[in-house]
């Protein structure tokens, strides 16, 4: 699924769960429903785990960008949300 597609069923999700106030101000949270997305590809951070690899993925909360990292990390925190940053 591309990223336009991916960021407009969250903003749907968000809409229809009350996270999106009516002057337009968002609320995101890591034990809400998370996603993942592609980073632009002229990115040049670096993934948080210590992987040294670029930054090539973002995670959403609720339709907010909250993360990014490695594909690898940010599909952990994903699935496992919070728990999966202190593992790391």
């Amino acid at each position: 699924m591309d990223n336009e597609a991916i960021i407009r069923r969250e903003d749907a999700r968000a809409m229809a769960n009350g996270l999106i106030a009516p002057n337009g101000t968002r609320s995101g949270s890591v034990d809400g429903h998370r996603a993942i997305v592609e980073a632009p590809k002229s990115s040049r951070r670096r993934c948080a785990c210590g992987c040294e690899q670029r930054a090539t993925h973002t995670g959403l909360g609720d339709g907010v960008a909250l993360m990014g990292g490695c594909e690898m990390y940010v599909r952990r925190w994903v699935r496992y949300g919070r728990s999966a940053e202190t593992e790391a």
